[in-house]
């Protein structure tokens, strides 16, 4: 896939930007807070409805302005056009269109584009809480299925109105059983749904996960992606879906009067863990930095592997200030994957010094400097 043309209309600090890519690497220079950031932002809202920070809608807007809009033009490596347009104003909701309609839904657009980002803020999926490696799994499962997103919201919602529920009955110590057990079977059938997904899915990726890492750390230690359900543990490896869902029900039926006592849905996928394992040890407390940084990036080859093969597309690579994180070493890998690939990347950094060494002559390049929100031609 490459990204031709973008248009920012009040998104952060861009008021007015207009921007035609390479399909080779875009570099976006420009001192912090320059709006660098803000470009790699508007492609992935483009591609995903919403940001890859953790931005509410309103706080995107340009001050002083009411709305944002975005339009990003892109073509398929089979030729086939693509247009999207997503705008959002405060007090309405988000509008999206594309080349496959009008009044879209996120689930329209998801996947339409494959991307893969990487910020330094990315290191909390082998370092943080198990939150953050559900997001990526989450993520990376979303772009090859749509189902499996609208599962999760579906899931969202669903326990939103059962811990509402929860809540209020332990407050007025009255509990209204037959309703909270009617969004308990909602929960029990989506959460079998994620699971047994989440299940196929780390199967399948972890062999990307094992081959980009020997490739990365040259073969240096041994690895391993374990995917612990919630009240499932280990024993899941030749469970069917009938199984899954049973399993399930007995643990929530054995969980029942602790959310009853706590007030709050203590079953469920949103509970999961998976874990990362270098040399026997958990990674998030035994990894040196430099296991932590190859294990990162390895996760992301392996998502650019897996989405290119499921899509039969190359992802878009976006690198957001990631290359003051690496050494040459590993810089040098991540950039001979663009070359191998002919991945059209975008990379922001405040260095541009950095790439004179590590960047093949042969590559396509296209430069940007950032200042105050304005982009200007190198």
């Amino acid at each position: 896939m490459n990204i031709s043309e973008l248009h920012i209309e009040n998104l952060r600090n861009h008021s007015n930007t207009s921007l035609d890519f390479c399909n080779g690497i875009n570099i976006i220079t420009g001192l912090n807070g320059a709006g660098k950031t803000t470009i790699l932002e508007a492609i992935y809202i483009c591609c995903f409805s919403k940001s890859f920070q953790p931005t509410p809608e309103k706080e995107l807007i340009l001050k002083y302005k009411d709305h944002y809009s975005l339009n990003l033009k892109a073509r398929s490596d089979y030729n086939s056009n693509y247009s999207i347009n997503v705008s959002y104003k405060i007090n309405d909701k988000k509008r999206i269109s594309s080349s496959l309609g009008e009044n879209l839904l996120p689930k329209d657009i998801i996947g339409a584009i494959p991307i893969v980002v990487l910020n330094p803020d990315y290191k909390n999926i082998t370092f943080g809480a198990p939150q953050n490696r559900r997001d990526f799994i989450d993520k990376v499962l979303s772009q090859t299925n749509k189902l499996y997103f609208e599962n999760l919201i579906k899931l969202k919602r669903a326990l939103k109105q059962k811990n509402y529920l929860l809540s209020i009955s332990k407050k007025n110590k009255h509990f209204d059983y037959a309703q909270i057990d009617t969004w308990s079977d909602l929960i029990l059938e989506l959460s079998t749904d994620i699971v047994f997904k989440r299940i196929e899915f780390v199967n399948i990726f972890k062999n990307y996960f094992f081959e980009t890492y020997a490739e990365v750390s040259k073969n240096a230690e041994e690895i391993d992606l374990i995917y612990a359900p919630n009240g499932i543990g280990l024993l899941y490896n030749n469970i069917d879906r009938i199984q899954l869902k049973e399993t399930f029900k007995q643990f929530q039926i054995s969980k029942r009067s602790d959310e009853f006592n706590r007030g709050a849905t203590i079953v469920g996928p949103q509970k999961d863990e998976i874990k990362i394992i270098v040399n026997g040890g958990i990674a998030k407390d035994y990894a040196s930095q430099g296991q932590h940084k190859s294990l990162l990036i390895s996760l992301k080859f392996a998502e650019f592997h897996f989405l290119k093969d499921r899509h039969n597309e190359t992802p878009i690579l976006l690198l957001d200030d990631i290359f003051a994180e690496l050494d040459d070493i590993r810089s040098e890998l991540v950039l001979n994957l663009i070359n191998d690939h002919k991945v059209q990347t975008f990379i922001t950094t405040t260095e541009n010094n950095k790439f004179n060494n590590l960047l093949n002559n042969q590559i396509n390049i296209k430069q940007f400097n950032v200042k105050d929100g304005i982009t200007s031609y190198i």
